[in-house]
């Protein structure tokens, strides 16, 4: 017999919830159900447990006063010493044969001491997204979820603590290790962590369990008291196990739970009725990886997304961090190209969509045609023309003249292998022909690429933010006076090509009437001189109420190459506030017919953007009682706009393409979960060091110094340390 102890106190809803999935799912292990009414202030708690003890389902016990979770729990455990017992927090839900399973786990090593499932809301035991609470998957109900992971292997995990919202503790090691410490610990928190570090200094195991899965709310249980008594808890457990805290850490790093999270996410994808897209993409972030993010989202309901990018080496990554999903596999793209093939054909992937191949081995683009799927490409950037994204010379200026780009192009980006640009054009013009689709942002991007492919067929597509934010906001003029400064934001990982050194040049002109102000939202590829107040990096979730609060009167974007669509430009355009822009790319198509938007020529000298932001200024300063209506701006209508993502980008195929052969063992998406190098997208050494130098290069002394030198000797130095772009590296350790 086991006893299944529910202590409770208040949450009636909850507690319903928690003792009738108890009654309700019937297991052939012998349980009885004991509930604590912990004192509940909740009346209604109170006649709904004495009805319930009325009826014979459970066994009720009162405490006359409030003794806490610790006390109640001990009582409960002392009452039935025969009796191995679950505890079971009221806000939690079980389902299925849950207690069947519990008990496979027990009845495999008699030294198991405690067993905790996995859950939503568990600490080292949650689901999908470890050591945070979350929602239960994709919508599901708790049954559902939970049969998903009893299809999973019988494993145990070993763990250096369970957890109580839901934890199996044998008889035989209370008895010898006894009851939680009520007079450490209180009320609460803590004391399984304390029960479970002296059960295994007496040599007993604290497991988790990979085949059960229990909801827990989380949300009830000591909800206004958590931070103190945790605060108080760690500092116990600190004092009584000074290795308490390592042995933590250093089971967070290694993650053994992670591949049977990453299995019960491969089963659920598998048996979503949902599409399967993959995404081909490389490893660098910026407005491409925001692209498929916002992608994603905008026919998640339609679609379940995965993606592929290279790693270290010959390594690729496969996984999904779309939706309801968050887990990454990595592959030796030489020696398990088949393995990944299969995984890809076991999981239904029915169309793919290139967004970029810079870094992506050759053997990934060799899987479309052994897939046998269509594809669509994504022109981000002009990458597929001369391998330059951005097709600017080495000082990071727009290579105006056809004729001479190519030479240009590749002193700042030489062919990867000296591949002759020719054979280049033509290795991804064969790529983009057996394309189905093929989706540039906007018309000038299509028509560079139609310079070089004539015969392609490109049709234009607005990012899904366009579709999102649609319409944007009317511009308004705002509020300034003749004695105000012009405030002047630009917003962005500022390069040169995106205009760096044009916003630096323009701040150092020198105005007598000192009648402008420059800020800079984001951070440039160098220390930019202090004429320019810059606030640092940014999270694009953010940059819109981050504009409103620093309330600039103009946004400007002094690029100096053929930008293809422009994210930061969207925010401008959310703003409603003014913008001045070069008269290249995206901006004067993205900016047609818009009132107080000015479009100025990209080679302008500093004093040419200099005397056209004071004109700017003067005029806003004159027009400030001037009202303008949406009528004033035309914008394209959703219903006449040729292509929209909701509306288009699923294709319409007659049927699903169905599974091909099974999962991987757990074993082996074991191997698969860590990367051989490097790891998912985590700071490597070498990218930590540089991180070091660009906080160092911002001190005065050294921004001096680096000014003296060379722009190519700073980039092939930090190439040497990273790849990637700086503002990623930024970005992701300002978050760690």
């Amino acid at each position: 017999m086991i006893d299944v102890i529910v202590p409770v106190y208040d949450g009636l809803e909850e507690t319903k919830r928690c003792i009738e999935s108890v009654l309700d799912n019937r297991n052939g292990t012998a349980f009885n159900l004991l509930v604590i009414d912990d004192c509940s202030p909740n009346p209604p708690i109170k006649a709904y447990l004495q009805e319930l003890s009325a009826k014979g389902l459970i066994e009720l016990l009162v405490n006359e006063a409030n003794k806490g979770f610790v006390g109640t729990v001990n009582r409960g455990m002392a009452l039935h010493p025969e009796c191995d017992v679950v505890l079971l927090n009221s806000d939690t839900q079980v389902a299925n044969d849950w207690l069947d399973r519990i008990m496979v786990h027990a009845s495999i090593d008699p030294k198991i001491a405690t067993i905790t499932p996995f859950s939503n809301n568990a600490e080292i035991c949650s689901f999908p997204r470890y050591c945070q609470p979350n929602p239960l998957f994709d919508g599901k109900s708790v049954a559902e979820v939970d049969a998903v992971f009893a299809s999973l292997p019988v494993r145990q995990i070993d763990v250096p603590t369970g957890v109580g919202f839901c934890m199996y503790i044998r008889r035989a090691a209370l008895s010898e290790v006894g009851l939680f410490d009520e007079g450490t610990f209180g009320r609460g928190y803590g004391e399984e962590n304390d029960f479970c570090m002296r059960a295994a200094a007496k040599g007993w195991r604290n497991v988790t369990c990979s085949n059960v899965f229990v909801f827990h709310d989380g949300g009830v249980s000591f909800s206004t008291e958590k931070a103190e008594r945790v605060q108080h808890a760690m500092a116990v457990l600190d004092k009584k196990y000074p290795s308490y805290h390592r042995q933590v850490h250093e089971h967070l790093q290694r993650d053994p739970e992670r591949p049977f999270r990453t299995l019960a996410q491969l089963e659920f994808m598998r048996q979503s009725p949902r599409r399967k897209y993959l995404f081909i993409v490389h490893r660098l972030g910026g407005g491409v990886i925001k692209h498929l993010q916002e992608l994603a989202e905008h026919v998640g309901p339609e679609v379940d997304f995965l993606f592929l990018k290279p790693g270290d080496g010959s390594q690729v990554e496969l996984g999904s961090h779309y939706g309801p999903y968050h887990w990454s596999l990595f592959f030796d793209i030489r020696t398990e190209y088949h393995d990944l093939l299969d995984l890809l054909r076991s999981l239904a992937v029915e169309r793919a969509h290139v967004h970029h191949v810079m870094g992506v081995p050759d053997g990934v683009l060799a899987l479309l045609p052994e897939l046998g799927i269509p594809y669509d490409v994504t022109l981000h950037d002009y990458y597929f023309v001369n391998a330059n994204p951005t097709l600017t010379n080495r000082e990071g200026i727009f290579a105006e003249e056809k004729s001479s780009r190519d030479a240009l192009c590749a002193e700042a980006y030489p062919l990867p292998d000296n591949i002759p640009v020719a054979d280049w054009r033509l290795k991804y013009g064969e790529l983009m022909q057996r394309a189905e689709r093929v989706f540039a942002p906007t018309r000038r991007c299509r028509d560079v690429y139609l310079e070089y492919f004539p015969s392609l067929a490109v049709r234009v597509a607005y990012h899904p933010e366009w579709e999102q934010s649609y319409p944007y906001a009317t511009p308004r003029i705002p509020r300034i006076t003749a004695s105000d400064k012009l405030r002047v934001l630009v917003v962005g990982a500022l390069s040169r090509e995106k205009g760096a050194d044009v916003l630096e040049r323009t701040a150092t002109y020198r105005d007598p009437l000192n009648r402008l102000e420059y800020h800079l939202l984001g951070y440039a590829y160098r220390p930019l001189a202090p004429e320019v107040i810059q606030h640092g990096p940014y999270d694009d979730r953010r940059l819109d109420s981050l504009i409103a609060e620093l309330q600039p009167h103009l946004l400007w974007f002094p690029a100096q190459w053929h930008e293809t669509y422009c994210y930061a430009l969207s925010a401008a355009l959310r703003s409603g506030l003014p913008i001045l822009a070069s008269d290249l790319g995206a901006f004067p198509e993205r900016l047609e017919g818009r009132p107080l938007s000015f479009i100025k020529p990209w080679l302008s000298t500093p004093i040419e953007w200099h005397d056209s932001l004071l004109q700017i200024r003067d005029w806003l300063v004159a027009h400030q009682d001037h009202v303008i209506s949406p009528a004033d701006w035309q914008q394209v209508s959703m219903e006449d706009y040729g292509f929209l993502y909701s509306r288009d980008y699923v294709a319409k195929a007659s049927e699903h393409r169905l599974p091909e052969g099974g999962l991987p063992d757990v074993e082996q998406v074991a191997l698969w979960c860590c990367p051989h190098k490097g790891g998912v997208q985590k700071l490597s050494v070498r990218e930590k060091l540089l991180f070091v130098l660009i906080r160092l290069r911002e001190l005065p002394g050294v921004h001096r110094i680096l000014r003296l030198v060379p722009f190519e000797l700073q980039r092939k130095i930090k190439r040497r340390f990273s790849h990637r772009p700086i503002h990623d590296i930024v970005n992701e350790q300002q978050c760690s």
